[in-house]
């Protein structure tokens, strides 16, 4: 269950009053405070009437319900320890208050902790010097019944936390009223169901909340609403002031040779900031229109209107041929390059200049609905020729069949779909650490176009010796005790 935030009010008063009006506060009836406390009625009467002393079990129960240390909920005067005589005894800094207190009391550093709801550690921490939370601050407050301001005082200068989120001058009322009642900020945040930044906001005075969000804050804070109001009456929003867009100061600076780095460091801002302030993606804050005025050595204010005014748009770039062909037939890039089976980025680059590949020539031509020169021409490359087949020798298959895949705009892996062989066998064929079989031979001839007698005379051997090594083959086949015979003969039987 969440512990109920104490009323205004709540840590000052009698252990009988803090009793009363937390039972009242729920609507209970004694026997139900005395059951949330795990007392009889007639203890939880007799604490509440004043006649018996509420002991340290109850004190802690009743400490979680309301959300504050059980000493401080119930302070007792036997128990009550003065900040005033340590600090006669020169014990004047937060650390030697806390390990004066704790041998005040016979505490250790456990039970310390449990009394300000914090591990042994940080109580540890403290006593060496580290500043606590605004929110420690006040339960020690509490618990010590001495202004939170002393405690500030003696506790230093906090060097990790802001000035506006302690209780210093800077302070807004929001925070003021959170740290009053003991309340981190990530616990209001999720009591109000908003994000911590929301928050952060709304206590430095960079946004003002909504007049509902206004109500929940008043009743995660209890506090009346009027209250709760007047909380944000006293600042008002912080906001940005602008120049507006200023796409002219890229020409301005170029001419001054001003570097955007080192005008970025003078300015004290990141290159990102000053790039998009340059070139009118990003307004340009009033506070650095000085700044700028000394960059480039004139007072700008007075030409902020034509510094508002867009740049001249440069000449567009060159159309390639490539890409004014595409162009001419209304089809996108990515179209494009989902019909070759190639990015983009790819066909992007082929306009831009870069070559495509002997194997694109072919294919690519083919989607423009041109002609493999016209093709060419419009890259500034030179067509591939056919390799004559006739004039080359034995051992020239490798060059023959990767000019023959080229200048037909087969990739590896297409060649080696047609022919029923792995792309890495294509290769080893091309590279000449394997030649084609006999059957491979008669499958690229007739997809090329060429005679098989002239492949299989670079394969080596000589056409004489391939058609022999066929016909050989082919007799075995029809041997009587070939498989392929047995298989005959089983289907002429079962005819």
């Amino acid at each position: 269950m969440t512990p109920t935030p104490p009323a205004d009010g709540v840590l000052g008063r009698e252990p009988v009053d803090v009793l009363r009006a937390w039972r009242l506060g729920r609507g209970w009836a004694p026997h139900d405070a005395a059951r949330s406390l795990g007392a009889s009625t007639a203890e939880y009467l007799a604490w509440e009437s004043g006649t018996e002393e509420i002991p340290d079990a109850a004190r802690l129960l009743l400490g979680r319900r309301l959300g504050v240390p059980a000493s401080a909920a119930l302070p007792t005067a036997a128990r009550r320890w003065r900040v005033d005589a340590a600090a006669e005894d020169g014990c004047a800094s937060l650390a030697s208050l806390l390990a004066s207190w704790r041998a005040n009391e016979g505490l250790t550093q456990s039970a310390a902790a449990g009394l300000l709801g914090v591990s042994s550690g940080a109580v540890g921490r403290w006593e060496r010097g580290t500043v606590p939370s605004p929110q420690v601050l006040a339960r020690l407050a509490a618990l010590w019944s001495v202004d939170r301001a002393v405690l500030r005082a003696a506790a230093g200068p906090d060097p990790i936390r802001r000035a506006s989120s302690t209780e210093s001058s800077d302070a807004t009322p929001l925070v003021l009223a959170r740290l009053d009642r003991g309340i981190s900020q990530a616990e209001l945040a999720r009591r109000l169901s908003i994000g911590q930044a929301t928050l952060s906001r709304w206590e430095s005075g960079e946004r003002t909340p909504h007049r509902l969000d206004v109500l929940r804050i008043a009743q995660a804070l209890g506090m009346p609403p009027q209250t709760a109001v007047s909380l944000f009456e006293a600042y008002r929003p912080h906001r940005r002031q602008f120049a507006g867009r200023l796409p002219g100061l890229a020409l301005l600076l170029a001419a001054r040779g001003v570097d955007e780095q080192a005008a970025a460091c003078v300015l004290g801002v990141s290159d990102a900031a000053l790039r998009d302030w340059v070139r009118g993606a990003r307004p340009v804050p009033v506070v650095v229109i000085d700044g700028l005025s000394a960059l480039v050595g004139q007072d700008l204010w007075p030409n902020l209107p034509e510094l508002r005014r867009p740049l001249r748009t440069a000449p567009a770039p060159p159309v390639s041929a490539l890409a004014a062909r595409r162009q001419q037939l209304g089809i996108t890039q990515r179209q494009l390059g989902r019909h070759l089976g190639a990015s983009q980025t790819t066909i992007s680059a082929w306009e831009a200049g870069a070559r495509p590949g002997r194997s694109w020539h072919a294919p690519l031509a083919r989607a423009l609905r041109w002609d493999v020169e016209s093709l060419c021409s419009a890259l500034g490359v030179k067509e591939p020729t056919r390799p004559d087949v006739t004039r080359c020798g034995p051992g020239d298959l490798p060059a023959v069949l990767r000019d023959l895949r080229e200048s037909s705009g087969l990739s590896r892996a297409q060649l080696g779909r047609c022919v029923g062989v792995d792309p890495r066998t294509v290769g080893k064929w091309e590279s000449g650490a394997g030649r084609p079989s006999a059957r491979s031979l008669l499958r690229l001839a007739a997809l090329f176009g060429v005679p098989s007698q002239h492949l299989a005379r670079l394969r080596g051997g000589g056409g004489e010796a391939w058609r022999a090594d066929a016909d050989r083959r082919t007799a075995v086949r029809a041997r009587p005790d070939s498989v392929g015979a047995r298989i005959t003969a089983l289907a002429a039987r079962a005819g």
